[in-house]
């Protein structure tokens, strides 16, 4: 979790979170598509019952979680 929080700290450029789903928006900066594709594969590891989608945008990178409302109350980056 220290790794995510140092990232979102870093870059985060959004949040939004509705019924099934968190996105979070990441600023396109330097090394941190990297960090994010190597972030989300451990977490597809160990939290395989949530949906991890991470997406290059034009403006970033945008990561949506899915899952039950539960599930995503419980993700620490749900806060």
């Amino acid at each position: 979790m220290a790794e995510w929080r140092r990232l979102l700290t870093l870059a985060s450029a959004g949040r939004e979170r509705t019924d099934g789903r968190l996105v979070l928006t990441f600023r396109d900066m330097p090394s941190v598509g990297a960090e994010l594709e190597r972030l989300v594969a451990a977490e597809r590891e160990c939290c395989a019952f949530l949906g991890w989608h991470l997406i290059q945008t034009d403006e970033g990178w945008r990561l949506e979680i899915t899952g039950d409302t539960d599930e995503l109350q419980a993700l620490s980056l749900a806060d």
